[in-house]
């Protein structure tokens, strides 16, 4: 199993501004995201947040955190989806 910290780590302090040239404040929209995500994901998975691996993640896990988001917390679409971007661009990666 591969951990999730250190590829997340250089993905959003390496690869977006480095590589990709993304502003700071995407970055820090990006950031934000997985802010949320990470802890959703460990209470979903039963794993304290930075035990978590990339095998942890799955699409169940992607489209309910996605739910919540919007059910819960009140995003807008627009915030959910680029949530779901910040997600998909770590994959990506």
């Amino acid at each position: 199993m591969t951990d999730l910290a250190p590829h997340l780590t250089d993905f959003l302090h390496g690869h977006l501004p480095d590589e990709r040239g993304f502003s700071h404040h995407t970055i820090e929209s990006y950031k934000d995201c997985f802010r949320l995500f990470v802890p959703y994901l460990g209470k979903q998975a039963r794993v304290r947040p930075i035990a978590l691996k990339i095998e942890h993640i799955t699409v169940p896990h992607i489209a309910a955190f996605l739910n919540v988001l919007e059910q819960e917390r009140g995003n807008s679409v627009a915030t959910r989806n680029q949530r779901l971007a910040a997600i998909k661009g770590f994959f990506r990666y």
